[in-house]
């Protein structure tokens, strides 16, 4: 025994049971990392995901916006359309309240407007007729009948009755003679008569609905007074009324047309102005669909109805897709990871063992070859844990992306495989067919992870840079969310970049653009009438060049303050040009020389300039001359002054 108060030699550990504690902690370590991957990763992609919903709800609602712009646009061009051929039928009648129905045909002719208005389903004048007066008008309309009379030849009011007044028409245009008036009809029987009698009296169109075979149909009657003018006062107007240029439209092809590339979008077009009330309706919208009023300042409301993204993660296909791909890589990374580590510790525990039972045979023999052995073990599983580690390290900065179609299905075969030898897998990856492939399929499919990290690497910075360019549209339409006709401090270089970027110019490596702008650009100006002309002439130019062979594609825009007093904007291409007899007929409506235009464009942006009391013009020497268009507009207050 040893004296007493002499130190005592410590405990000696058995090798295999340091190994054993040290495999445990290393194990215990590896695990720690596989769950901070996969918790990463799972956080990571969560993210990401909610990212994604989000930004996809922000698109989905400004796409919903612009498309209800667009289509109370179509909408309100219709109605003014309308409007100028009411307004254009009064004055004729107005100078011809006499005229017989051969000439009014004449007249009609001239304008066609059967052919410029596919809505339209009949046009002519109607008049006030008292009881006392219906058989000197029964004469004249036998005389000269706008329509069929009677199978007996005669003149006869529809329907029949005896009535104080009658409202009756004298001349007139039926696209189809099947579905079209008697010349007897009463147009204020029925109920029509307040609201027409109403117009009369206000100077205001009457609005009715009424039924054109099996279509719904709107009735639109507005008063003409003698000498082409509304007089301001009651008596007057009663005086001087001398008829109402009457149409008959068919709205649902109106409807039809303002709906077309917007599907999945019902439309409501509604008036409501004193006794006149009417609503029409077209297209279908899915249900939990959002909607949009807009209320178009003259009596007219639209209402559209689409789908629109409510922001949820569950609710968007591409962000859950992104969830569940980062989850599911985050798993097999971590699993992998844990695999790979704790089959290194096992790999050593089974080289320990062995070293230990040979150790009282040949010791210095054993330790050598268990030496070797060691270092032949740990060269190996360190070659084929660096070669997988390579792409495994990439692919965790990746974990919390979208990953599709990956082909890491592989990597779960691979580990089921070497789960089946958990005692032996020394021997399994030098001595079994399955186990020497191992690490080369494992190296194989590294590369192969490698080149889907890259990949995913590429569409994420692609997915960048387009969340990046969205921002910068909605901020420029937000920016111009003002109300049209309100002046405002803009600066016009900024207005032109925004022009150039939603017209899709910038970014565009075919096109040259040139910039001249005047250094204190800031100007008082209606931003948001401004920004349509220019976004239709980019737009017109950028067509015009598409066909350029040899020619470059060369945009300049151009501003200038002309005289102190008002902004002109040039915007010249080196497209096909305009061929002299256009010139004249660019800005008529319907006009168009491109396959897929419409012919409003242009018109519309014309009609903007003359609303700002300003021109809008356009020069071109010839076919393959290029054309340059020339806006110029007053200023409401001057410069901006600091």
């Amino acid at each position: 025994m040893p004296a007493a108060g002499a130190p005592q030699e410590p405990k000696k550990v058995p090798p295999l049971l340091r190994a054993d504690a040290g495999s445990g902690r290393r194990s215990l370590v590896w695990a720690l990392v596989a769950a901070v991957l996969i918790l990463g990763g799972t956080c990571g992609a969560a993210f990401a995901a909610v990212t994604e919903a989000h930004n996809n709800a922000q698109k989905s609602r400004t796409a919903f916006e612009s498309s209800s712009d667009e289509i109370a646009s179509t909408l309100q061009l219709a109605v003014q359309h309308e409007d100028d051929l009411s307004l254009s039928g009064a004055a004729y009648l107005a100078g011809n309240p006499d005229g017989s129905n051969a000439q009014f045909l004449q007249w009609s002719d001239s304008i066609r407007a059967l052919e410029r208005y596919p809505e339209l389903h009949d046009y002519g004048n109607a008049v006030f007729v008292p009881a006392e007066a219906l058989a000197a008008f029964a004469e004249q309309a036998q005389a000269d009948p706008w329509a069929s009379l009677t199978s007996t030849g005669k003149f006869q009011v529809d329907p029949p009755g005896d009535r104080a007044y009658y409202c009756l028409g004298t001349v007139g245009r039926v696209r189809s003679a099947q579905t079209g008036a008697p010349v007897g009809q009463d147009f204020c029987a029925g109920g029509r008569g307040p609201a027409l009698l109403e117009a009369r009296d206000t100077g205001g169109s009457s609005y009715a609905p009424f039924t054109v075979g099996a279509d719904p149909a709107l009735g639109v009657a507005t008063p003409y007074y003698r000498g082409g003018f509304v007089p301001p006062t009651l008596e007057g107007r009663r005086a001087a009324f001398l008829g109402w240029f009457s149409m008959t439209t068919v709205p649902k092809l109106i409807l039809d047309r303002a709906l077309q590339g917007h599907p999945d979008t019902a439309v409501t077009f509604q008036y409501g102005t004193g006794p006149s009330a009417v609503l029409f309706s077209s297209g279908t919208a899915p249900q939990g669909s959002q909607s949009a009023r807009i209320d178009l300042k003259n009596g007219w409301t639209v209402l559209t109805t689409g789908p629109v993204l409510g922001g949820g993660v569950a609710a968007d296909g591409n962000a859950l897709a992104l969830l569940l791909g980062g989850i599911l890589l985050s798993l097999m990374l971590g699993v992998l990871v844990l695999v790979l580590g704790t089959s290194r510790a096992r790999a050593l525990r089974l080289v320990q063992e062995r070293t230990a039972e040979l150790r009282g045979a040949q010791a210095q023999l054993v330790d050598s070859a268990r030496q070797a052995g060691m270092a032949e073990i740990a060269t190996n599983v360190l070659h084929n844990v660096g070669n997988v580690l390579n792409s495994v390290n990439v692919s965790a900065n990746l974990a919390v992306q979208k990953v599709k179609g990956s082909k890491s299905v592989g990597l779960g075969r691979a580990v089921a495989l070497m789960r089946e030898h958990p005692d032996d897998l020394a021997d399994f990856l030098t001595t079994d067919a399955r186990g020497k492939a191992l690490p080369h399929y494992l190296e194989e499919l590294a590369k192969t992870l490698a080149i889907e990290q890259a990949s995913v690497a590429e569409e994420l910075l692609r997915l960048t840079d387009g969340v990046d360019h969205i921002k910068k549209i909605v901020s420029a339409q937000q920016s111009l969310a003002g109300l049209s006709g309100v002046a405002e401090p803009v600066n016009v270089g900024e207005l032109v970049e925004d022009a150039l970027r939603m017209a899709g110019v910038l970014g565009n490596d075919t096109v040259v653009v040139a910039r001249d702008f005047p250094a204190d650009s800031m100007l008082w100006l209606d931003r948001h009438r401004i920004l349509l002309v220019l976004l239709n002439i980019i737009g017109n130019a950028m067509h015009a060049m598409k066909r350029n062979a040899e020619r470059p594609r060369q945009l300049s825009i151009r501003a200038e303050v002309a005289d102190g007093k008002a902004v002109r904007i040039m915007v010249s291409d080196t497209g096909e040009g305009i061929p002299a007899e256009n010139l004249t007929r660019i800005f008529a409506h319907g006009f168009t020389t491109h396959v897929d235009g419409h012919g409003f464009g242009l018109h519309s942006s014309a009609l903007a300039a003359q609303e700002m009391g300003g021109t809008l013009d356009v020069h071109s020497d010839g076919p393959g001359a290029g054309a340059t268009f020339t806006l110029e507009v007053p200023l409401e207050n001057g410069p901006v002054t600091a």
